[in-house]
């Protein structure tokens, strides 16, 4: 078991905190969603979990993204010691919703055509995801921190003091700047 999940309280008997899986709808417990993402990470997929297994492989499972966002967090954020539902935060839903699950992958785990449905249910188009995110203003142009260099011309202070290499350089930032 990763000593590092468990003490974070995530696979932790005592966690009853629920959420509702966004690609297959259902309530599960959180620690079950981690246990079978656990053994997925060591190479033993659940026999009887081929869905989560299908989405787990294509990255469509929120339980790496919840772990990430609990190893940056200062506190547990999944964790409940009395039956509580938590929600995933609006960064794991849109990541989660654009991944599509190739079919080699249902194929290699053998999906029911009922997960299938889930599955493909669950995708959301790109194009939709980056429209919710620029108006919630999380894409954001980034700010220029360039500031004008100065009109005076360096070349002559250079050139005084012996260095030819500032002298040469100014010489020519001072042409560029002039055509």
């Amino acid at each position: 078991m990763d000593t590092f999940v468990y003490k974070r309280g995530m696979l932790a008997p005592q966690n009853m905190a629920r959420m509702t899986c966004p690609v297959f709808p259902l309530d599960v417990e959180v620690r079950t969603c981690f246990r079978v993402h656990d053994l997925f990470m060591k190479g033993k997929p659940h026999p009887k979990r081929a869905g989560c297994n299908a989405c787990m492989a294509a990255g469509k499972c929120p339980a790496r993204l919840m772990v990430q966002e609990s190893i940056r967090a200062p506190r547990p954020v999944y964790f409940s010691e009395t039956p509580a539902m938590v929600t995933l935060s609006d960064d794991i839903l849109e990541d989660v919703g654009c991944i599509v699950v190739s079919s080699k992958m249902i194929n290699q785990f053998g999906c029911t055509s009922k997960e299938v449905a889930f599955i493909e249910a669950a995708t959301t188009p790109r194009h939709e995801v980056a429209k919710t995110k620029r108006r919630r203003g999380a894409v954001q142009a980034p700010k220029s921190t360039l500031t004008p260099r100065p009109a005076h011309d360096d070349a002559p202070a250079a050139a005084e003091t012996g260095d030819m290499a500032a002298a040469v350089t100014a010489a020519a930032v001072h042409m560029k700047e002039a055509s």
